[in-house]
């Protein structure tokens, strides 16, 4: 019988330099998803800027486990070695488990944050849309997402919530002080950028300046911030005049150098600069904040920003817990009448078939019954068969003992091999 598989690395288990290797840009991700099917079947996989993991169903799954292991390990050129003791593995229950505390922000760097939700769906959304993903997979992640939505209507967890775009700023403040008279450059375009650039907007700053490599998307996002688009071939110009760089591109590599920033900081005249990376990978080399004046800071120095509120988050996490307790006892009864389904059609087919070759037989003894009598003989004979079948229908859908139970049922009946 299938088990749910998950297999990954995050932000607890793996360093940023890491998780940069395992990243998965979005114009990877369907070659990963046709060579995933090829490999195990259904999957999802969900790529994140603090985690990479792959979601399967595979009837042996300790060895499905490793044959992830050994995609991750051969399509990412690393050998296992490097990061077998990063990687977390959960089967069935806790992989569930595992997926619905992902969708209610329980396990995010920050606390209770929001986006993930919409990451969980794209991710559901791209599987879909590539061919890769069928039930019962599909439904378990639907219910994860009804999960997270409960989390957040049912507790305060999203009252308390920030993202990584609130961290982001939260620390250029403490670093900057009012963002009101700083220049704000936004060096993306995407989703973060914008999530990025709304805060800050609405954080107070007034001069925000957006640059893409597509300059038409740079234009669209600065007239939504009420600031202006900077053309990417003039980068350099807009970091020597800016006191604030958010950089959260796509990029598969750094957009900006140790040296690129060496040659700007010396048309700058000694005036500081913070660089805040949270692309995965990283757009800026970490050498950058090797330079004089240059403060770099990447997404794992988020983590420690936005406690305000912390204790208020963590004490609604104890009550989304309880509905994580609740959904994972639900989704298991569902996955186990799943399991058992087969078995219980099998069981009664062939009671039917026992039961119409009994039926015909003694009918053709009593050809003096009428038809009203062999119509009542016929419904004694389903009744007796539905009650028969009651108890051992019940005891298969028990959620405890019933697939333990499938393989001695199954050979009890007569349902093993083929009999019938």
């Amino acid at each position: 019988m299938n088990n749910i598989i998950v297999v990954g690395v995050n932000h607890t288990t793996a360093p940023l330099e890491m998780r940069e290797k395992m990243a998965l840009t979005s114009d990877k991700m369907k070659e990963v998803l046709a060579i995933l099917y090829r490999y195990l079947g259904p999957n999802v996989v969900l790529s994140t800027c603090n985690r990479t993991e792959i979601y399967s169903v595979g009837e042996d799954p300790l060895k499905d486990s490793q044959k992830l292991v050994q995609f991750l390990s051969d399509y990412h050129h690393m050998p296992r070695g490097e990061f077998t003791s990063r990687i977390y593995a959960h089967i069935h229950e806790e992989a569930i488990r595992h997926l619905f505390h992902v969708t209610c922000g329980l396990d995010s760097m920050i606390f209770g944050e929001e986006q993930i939700l919409a990451q969980v769906r794209r991710a559901l959304e791209v599987a879909e849309s590539n061919g890769t993903l069928k039930s019962p997979l599909a439904h378990v992640f639907r219910q994860a997402l009804r999960v997270g939505k409960r989390a957040r209507t049912e507790t305060g967890i999203s009252r308390y919530a920030v993202s990584i775009s609130h961290a982001c700023v939260e620390l250029a403040q403490k670093v900057l002080g009012d963002l009101g008279t700083k220049k704000v450059l936004i060096i993306s375009a995407g989703e973060m950028g914008e999530l990025t650039g709304k805060i800050v907007r609405d954080s107070g700053a007034t001069n925000i300046f957006v640059t893409n490599r597509t300059y038409e998307r740079a234009v669209t996002l600065a007239k939504q911030l009420n600031g202006q688009a900077v053309p990417f071939s003039d980068l350099t110009t807009a970091l020597v005049n800016t006191d604030m760089v958010v950089t959260a591109t796509g990029a598969p590599n750094f957009i900006l150098s140790r040296d690129s920033m060496a040659e700007v900081m010396k048309q700058r005249d000694g005036r500081p600069i913070i660089l805040i990376d949270i692309a995965v990978p990283r757009d800026i080399d970490p050498e950058t904040g090797k330079l004089e004046n240059v403060c770099l800071y990447n997404i794992d120095d988020l983590q420690t920003c936005s406690q305000a509120n912390l204790d208020e988050r963590k004490r609604e996490g104890l009550k989304v817990e309880t509905i994580v307790d609740f959904e994972v006892a639900r989704a298991l009864r569902w996955w186990n009448n799943l399991r058992v389904k087969p078995t219980i059609i099998e069981l009664r087919e062939r009671s039917e078939r026992v039961r119409m070759t009994e039926l015909e037989k003694t009918l053709k003894k009593l050809p003096e019954l009428t038809p009203e009598q062999q119509e009542s003989l016929d419904a004694m004979t389903k009744a007796i068969i539905k009650k028969l079948l009651h108890n051992p229908t019940i005891f298969l859908k028990d959620e405890d003992r019933g697939y333990r139970y499938l393989p001695v049922l199954r050979e009890f009946f007569g349902l093993e091999d083929g009999k019938n």
